[in-house]
């Protein structure tokens, strides 16, 4: 029998490249996050979120204001297991892997001496097998978080959606750390802790690095694929190349070539 394969291509084609400006992400210090310099309870800021899901594995995100410890707990049929992010850190990531192919879990979060988290949230790993997908493909929310939270809640309204590709330009301008989260992880709460996005960048993010510490996306990145069921999902950066997708003299886009490329 022959099996079709479905293969979606998140092509961002640049006409222009936004320079982003000398910018760094101190965890040491936490000098360059929003949030109070240091004292008192961690607070959450920024999820807790899935990333770069699998049929096996997930990976769970967070951000607190403060640099912090904080314990994960994941639950299923299969497994009841316990994660401590070692060191303090403000933003921390918790890879879990063993997990088992289309099952359900739920996992907790609470930082250390933190008031926040605990609360159970659940996610699906991805099926191993051929089965019905639904996924939502959208982007440029760079303003407005407001009617950002209202897209957010209509799709999270949806039942049983597997992943959301997110096409670029998720902030205003990359290289201000403190843009991120109101623009993004503010009006997405809801749906990140359980449904995974994935990304690319948009001219907007401008090579920002916070763009790389926020998201853990597969392979190098930059330039990824993934698979659900009989969907592949590839992944193209044209902003890293330095020029746009404008064909010239009759030739094909240079986009178009990259993609021949990675089929």
């Amino acid at each position: 029998m022959l099996r079709k394969t479905f293969v979606i291509a998140i092509i961002v084609c640049l006409m222009a490249v936004a320079q982003a400006g000398a910018v760094t992400f101190s965890e040491a210090t936490g000098s360059d996050l929003p949030g109070r310099a240091s004292g008192g309870a961690p607070r959450l800021v920024a999820g807790p979120y899935v990333q770069n899901m699998t049929t096996t594995a997930v990976t769970i995100m967070w951000q607190t204001d403060i640099p912090s410890t904080a314990e994960l707990h994941i639950r299923g049929d299969d497994i009841h297991e316990k994660y401590r992010a070692s060191g303090a850190r403000r933003l921390s990531e918790v890879r879990v892997t063993g997990l088992a192919p289309g099952t359900s879990y739920t996992y907790s979060l609470k930082p250390t001496g933190s008031v926040d988290g605990k609360a159970e949230v659940s996610f699906r790993t991805f099926p191993a097998k051929d089965e019905p997908i639904k996924f939502i493909l959208y982007g440029d929310t760079r303003s407005g978080p407001a009617r950002h939270k209202q897209i957010i809640d209509a799709m999270d309204a949806e039942h049983d959606i597997s992943f959301v590709l997110h096409t670029g330009d998720v902030v205003n301008r990359g290289s201000e750390l403190e843009s991120w989260v109101p623009m993004f992880f503010t009006p997405a709460r809801r749906m990140i802790r359980s449904v995974p996005f994935y990304f690319e960048l948009g001219n907007h993010e401008g090579n920002s690095p916070y763009y790389f510490k926020y998201f853990a996306l597969p392979g190098g990145e930059r330039w990824y694929s993934f698979d659900v069921a009989e969907i592949h999902v590839i992944g193209l950066d044209s902003h890293g190349a330095r020029r746009g997708c404008a064909a010239r003299s009759g030739r094909r886009p240079a986009c178009a070539s990259r993609f021949d490329r990675a089929l």
